[in-house]
């Protein structure tokens, strides 16, 4: 038999990471696939399925996975190195607002461990502004015509597609003079 497998694409700390085997073997069959992903989990199964574990801390780690035809000494070993990412921890400012005011600023301060860059998707809380109800901008501005409370989301993910979320309500008051 051949040993070969292949992991998910998003390898993110506290993220189900997905191993799939691709191992082959002729025209015979396999009997046992064992993994084990160098984060005190190992997995043996008599089924070639997809199999999931996740990593508590960002690092290097090596997965072993070996393939066992069940026919003596009929088995193959390979090893995939596999690097998980550090989540960006989202957080952001924000300005007071005041109707008919000034326009509502809001701050990025979202942080990430091992220094990726990340992009930023905002929404304001506010539909009836269409199209102008979301930004991508690092520090966005919004204009808000109506008083009420508006959950702000922002989602920033990093270049290796780790992301973190987080909500905070902006309320606007009316103008006092």
């Amino acid at each position: 038999p051949i040993s070969t497998i292949t992991a998910s694409a998003r390898l993110c700390k506290d993220t189900l990471v997905t191993f799939t085997p691709t191992s082959s073997f002729g025209s015979g069959a396999i009997q046992s696939w064992y993994y084990n992903f160098a984060n005190t989990q190992t997995i043996t199964t008599n089924n070639s399925n997809p199999v999931t574990t996740t990593y508590l801390t960002p690092g290097s780690y090596i997965v072993k996975h070996a393939v066992n035809a069940g026919l003596g000494c009929t088995s193959d070993t390979a090893f995939l190195p596999v690097t998980i990412y550090a989540n960006p921890v989202a957080n952001f400012t924000m300005s007071t607002g005041c109707l008919n005011d000034s326009t509502a600023i809001f701050t990025d301060a979202t942080t990430v461990s091992d220094g990726q860059s990340f992009t930023w998707s905002w929404n304001f809380g506010d539909p009836i502004s269409g199209v102008n109800n979301t930004s991508t901008n690092q520090n966005p501005t919004h204009r808000y015509t109506q008083y009420s409370s508006y959950p702000v989301t922002l989602k920033a993910t990093t270049a290796n597609g780790c992301a973190a979320s987080i909500v905070k309500n902006f309320a606007v008051f009316g103008f006092v003079p």
